[in-house]
């Protein structure tokens, strides 16, 4: 990857880890104990834009491979897919075993943008608020060593 792509993938990252530290007395309170409604929609709120850091991050690299980024109803998936090696290069981004994990989050992604926050189940979203950090510390490793070990790094 290019100094370029590197240095935007690394901003991406750091912007996610800063929201993780202006969240954390929320993300502390969640995890110790069961939310009101103001706390279970801060927290939904945190999760998407977990998920979004994500999909940002992913775009860049996906865009620097000379890839097209999916457009579409299932858009979404298809960006997650590609990820995990459904790309022109078959290269993977992401560990494949992150990707059962992912795929809780962009599920859960489609309920914060459908639902109401009245309906946000705390039962639904527990494990995802207790394992969220450590699915992103995964992710987010698995980032810096593609951009910093890729084999498009001796291309470009």
């Amino acid at each position: 990857m290019t100094d370029n792509v590197k240095e935007k993938v690394l901003h991406e990252i750091s912007r996610f880890d800063e929201s993780l530290l202006v969240a954390s007395s929320i993300i502390k309170s969640c995890k110790e104990q069961v939310p009101n409604i103001a706390e279970k929609i801060a927290m939904s709120q945190i999760l998407h834009s977990f998920y979004n850091a994500i999909e940002r991050t992913a775009t860049i690299i996906l865009k620097a491979m000379g890839e097209k980024i999916p457009s579409g109803d299932r858009w979404h998936k298809k960006l997650l897919d590609m990820m995990f090696g459904a790309n022109s290069l078959e290269i993977e981004i992401i560990k494949q075993c992150s990707k059962s994990q992912l795929e809780r989050y962009l599920f859960f992604r489609h309920v914060v943008r459908q639902a109401y926050c009245f309906e946000l189940r705390w039962n639904d979203m527990e494990v995802l608020v207790n394992d969220f950090e450590k699915v992103w510390k995964a992710v987010k490793s698995d980032f810096v060593a593609f951009v910093e070990n890729s084999p498009m790094s001796q291309t470009k």
